[in-house]
Parts: C-alpha cells; structure tokens; sequence
C-alpha cells in the first residue's frame, strides 16, 4: 500500500517540468493541482481522487498516465482557437 507522501513523491517526480501539488483531503481522498513549468499558473485540477487510485505503486502509475494524459487534452483544447472549434462544430 503507497502512503499519501510516497504517492505525492511520485506525481511529483513524473510531472516534471511541471509543477505539481498534492492535497491529502480530509475524507483521505487527493486533490491534484498540475502548474505550468516555471509559473504558478494552474493548468489542471482534478479534486478528490479516491485513496484506491493511488494506494499501489500500479495505481500511482496508471493515475499518473491519466493525469498526464488529461493534462495533454486541456493544453490542447486552451491553446486551440475559438474559431477553429466552431468550424469544426459545423
């Protein structure tokens, strides 16, 4: 079983350049903050992740692969402009 410190070490590692901040929640759920590289801007936040998605170095490992791909999508969907999304919607 990861502990909540093991787990943060973790997502911390593999977001690098990013940054990234973990919240151990008071239902013991975590809340997963990923910042810009050198910037304080958050980029993406997913709110109480169930202990059961990172009690295991696989969990750690296949929520890491999500966030990063969620992470991937909102870059994506931010840095594509408005109208290229309305043509597309046409």
């Amino acid at each position: 079983m990861q502990t909540y410190l093991q787990a943060k070490r973790i997502l911390e590692d593999s977001f690098a350049p990013y940054g990234c901040r973990c919240t151990l929640e008071a239902d013991g759920s975590m809340t997963v903050q990923l910042l810009a590289p050198n910037s304080t801007d958050v980029e993406l936040t997913v709110p109480k992740i169930p202990r059961q998605d990172w009690n295991s170095l696989r969990a750690v490992a296949r929520l890491a692969l999500e966030l990063r791909q969620t992470l991937d999508l909102a870059i994506l969907q931010k840095d594509r402009p408005a109208s290229a999304m309305h043509q597309k919607a046409s």
